[in-house]
């Protein structure tokens, strides 16, 4: 049985036009978040993100920020 994990955010409102999002994963043992590493980048019209190299049993944290001209957001 594959496993993933389903992510959904909602899109910003104002400023400049998002050109993509950054989608972040980390290892989270114990609710212990460790170093966050770049997985993915949808594009600008997304607003979910599936995540199939999910590992049954390992716990993940997961951080999604948006890039526009200005530069990446805080997630």
């Amino acid at each position: 049985m594959a496993h993933q994990v389903i992510l959904n955010w909602i899109a910003p409102v104002g400023g400049d036009p998002v050109v993509s999002y950054d989608v972040k994963r980390a290892l989270a043992p114990a609710g212990v978040i460790g170093t966050y590493v770049s997985i993915a980048n949808p594009e600008p019209t997304a607003t979910t993100y599936t995540d199939t190299t999910v590992v049954a049993g390992t716990e993940y944290a997961y951080e999604v920020a948006s890039v526009n001209a200005a530069g990446e957001s805080a997630p």
